[in-house]
């Protein structure tokens, strides 16, 4: 008997794994800029009070909402890496640096998706004022 007689499934379509609140706080944590010293960031100890830099103080701030919009779990460290990580590497699929690059893809995607939509900027001709006497 050729083919098959199961019939498919009509299933909802599942939500994006991403969401726009989840690239909404990449696109904000990405560009925070880091000014710790060497010693504090090869200790680890940016995420303390008072010694990190601003941009680190906020980027741990906004790390637990990061980490609920992915739905990452607390017990597996860091949502994201704190930094770039190198795109010529292959990345475990579980490791924050693999999340960063997902984060990173998707977000570009979506400037690319939101360039396309815009309307391109309306040209107007210039038309002379009438003059009033």
């Amino acid at each position: 008997m050729p083919g098959t007689r199961r019939t498919p499934l009509n299933r909802k379509q599942q939500k994006p794994l991403v969401s726009d609140l989840a690239l909404d706080l990449f696109d904000e944590m990405a560009v925070l800029p880091c000014t710790c010293s060497a010693e504090v960031i090869k200790d680890c100890r940016s995420h303390r009070a008072g010694e990190g830099c601003p941009g680190c103080t906020r980027w741990w701030e906004l790390h637990p909402l990061l980490r609920r919009a992915i739905g990452s779990k607390m017990w597996h460290g860091c949502a994201v890496s704190r930094h770039p990580p190198d795109h010529r590497r292959a990345w475990p699929a579980d490791s924050e640096e693999a999340r960063w690059l997902m984060l990173e893809r998707a977000s570009e995607a979506r400037r690319q998706a939101r360039a396309k939509l815009a309307p391109p900027p309306a040209t107007t001709p210039a038309v002379p004022e009438p003059e009033t006497v």
